[in-house]
């Protein structure tokens, strides 16, 4: 698998597949250079990073850099479900089983998650080994067992996605605040119950 600016995130289940800083990107690859299995690679000027799932989105060869914030500012559910979800189907169609870092203490949707589940939406278990553990048991595992992390989250980024939703989460806000700010959604649609 091919991936680009991709690091394992604490805050739940995704590697990232885009970092907001230049600086981030590099920091990543810097880390994750030494990761057995991993090969990191450029996709030329348009600087398209390939999504954490290995698949190609329906979106391969048009939305870029610079075409991306024009259909998330105005319709962030079609770019979730077009930039992440259905990558990940199409990976998922192929597996039995997805292990997600999914956490119930990250968000009021995820209260209620299992450790093994049913996904319906996508015809498969998940597990989400971390589902009981809080944020703090995450970083102490992260720091003990030197795991390397995405360097956003040292920049008040407790939860990272896409360039475009994410911004840095002000003290006192919700970690899940810095994502899709300025709007109603709270989740891009990987892990409801479909």
């Amino acid at each position: 698998m091919s991936v680009e600016s991709q690091s394992i995130a604490p805050h739940g289940g995704m590697l990232v597949n885009r970092t907001v800083s230049p600086n981030a990107r590099v920091e990543i690859r810097a880390r994750a250079a030494h990761l057995p299995g991993l090969e990191l690679t450029s996709r030329g000027a348009s600087d398209l990073l390939l999504p954490a799932t290995g698949a190609f989105s329906p979106l391969e060869g048009f939305m870029n850099f610079d075409t991306a914030p024009v259909l998330w500012s105005r319709k962030p559910d079609l770019y979730c479900e077009l930039r992440k979800v259905l990558p990940l189907e199409k990976k998922l169609a192929e597996l039995s089983a997805w292990i997600t870092g999914i956490r119930r203490e990250q968000a009021p949707t995820r209260a209620n998650a299992r450790k093994l589940e049913w996904h319906t939406k996508f015809g498969l278990v998940k597990l989400n080994p971390l589902a009981d553990w809080s944020s703090v048991e995450v970083w102490e595992y992260i720091r003990a067992n030197r795991v390397s992390y995405n360097p956003l989250h040292d920049q008040n980024y407790p939860s990272i996605g896409c360039t475009h939703c994410t911004r840095p989460v002000l003290p006192g806000e919700d970690p899940r605040a810095g994502r899709w700010a300025g709007f109603s959604k709270t989740e891009c649609g990987l892990h409801g119950k479909g």
